[in-house]
């Protein structure tokens, strides 16, 4: 593969989007020797949603496909040393708390319980019990939380930088500062991408590209039905003398998510109304086109920092011709809906 501006280039498969999603599936690619990878994106790792992400990690999930992959995301984050060999992911055992209200309490039970069943370190904890792990919380209101201890926090830049470099010495090749500005189609089928270094070749593309995709797909027959909100991260400084919080939090009634930060301080983000419960419910989406060698590893908004490890190895595995060790399948949109369970509603919290 040679990458020369203004000159053809082909790869056997394309990822596009250099963040903690596309870099972790080049990764695996790159590992199961598919042939060519190319991983292009128009900035850099981690110039996207990544490098803005939250940070947090849980496992708490109202589905076992999802609660699968976030167990095993988080095991590859907490040994990232193991898994990946470069870097480190700067992962902080601060535990993870869900408090929720009465109406979601049978919800909220179901997952905890799920996770049980699945391997995953979780406990239901009453609300006269939940200040004992955070002192900050107001419990007014509150009937129960779900305590993950081995959850956390993660260095997304970290992580991603780290994962392309060893996408990069597994054999795969990178195109940085080219955006890509379409898909080449041919014969109802994609058969490459537009970049401003020129057209490349490939026998499949994978976007990993967040709220860039429907821009990309906008020639395809593809209707993502994705709407896209904007979140304003709030980093507050508490008074002196004033505790801080020790753990990664979220009061579920408020919608207000907050976890630990270094010295006096604290970051928060509330989510509106109409995006705790948005018109379309979307959790990870991972899909394959085979009809156009196009997959898309997309939507997965906050969930895509604990999952993308993970979703890295099932795409990987399925583009090898391998069975992945987690069934992605039902996460892929269908005409006929999937019965997938949201213990609070169709939302952000899944």
């Amino acid at each position: 593969m040679e990458l020369m501006t203004g000159r053809a280039m082909d790869a056997d498969v394309v990822v596009v989007g250099a963040g903690i999603v596309g870099t972790s599936i080049a990764l695996q690619l790159a590992r199961r020797a598919v042939g060519d990878v190319l991983l292009v994106d128009g900035r850099g790792p981690a110039a996207g949603m990544t490098g803005r992400s939250f940070r947090q990690v849980r496992t708490h999930y109202s589905n076992e496909v999802t609660t699968r992959l976030a167990r095993r995301g988080i095991e590859i984050l907490r040994g990232w040393s193991d898994h990946v060999g470069i870097g480190d992911s700067g992962f902080e055992p601060v535990g993870y708390l869900l408090a929720v209200a009465a109406d979601q309490a049978e919800g909220c039970a179901a997952n905890v319980a799920l996770g049980r069943s699945l391997g995953v370190r979780t406990e239901l904890v009453p609300a006269d019990r939940l200040r004992e792990i955070e002192p900050l919380l107001a419990t007014d209101g509150l009937a129960c939380g779900a305590w993950e201890p081995d959850s956390g926090l993660v260095d997304p830049v970290k992580v991603t930088l780290s994962a392309t470099v060893a996408a990069q010495m597994a054999g795969a090749s990178t195109l940085f500062g080219s955006p890509v500005r379409a898909l080449r189609m041919g014969r109802d089928r994609v058969t490459g991408v537009v970049t401003d270094d020129g057209d490349i070749d490939a026998g499949t593309v994978v976007l990993a590209v967040g709220p860039w995709a429907p821009g990309l797909l906008a020639g395809t027959a593809i209707d993502l039905r994705m709407r896209l909100h904007t979140l304003e991260l709030s980093v507050l400084r508490r008074p002196p003398g004033v505790p801080g919080l020790t753990t990664a939090v979220t009061h579920a009634p408020s919608g207000l998510v907050a976890r630990c930060y270094s010295g006096p301080f604290v970051v928060a983000v509330a989510y509106p109304a109409d995006v705790v419960r948005p018109e379309f419910p979307h959790d990870a989406r991972v899909a394959a086109d085979a009809e156009l060698r196009l997959r898309r590893a997309l939507a997965v908004s906050g969930h895509g920092l604990k999952l993308a490890p993970a979703v890295g190895e099932a795409v990987a595995d399925e583009l090898a011709g391998r069975t992945p060790a987690i069934d992605i399948s039902p996460l892929r949109p269908a005409t006929t809906p999937r019965p997938l369970r949201f213990a609070y509603g169709p939302g952000a919290r899944a």
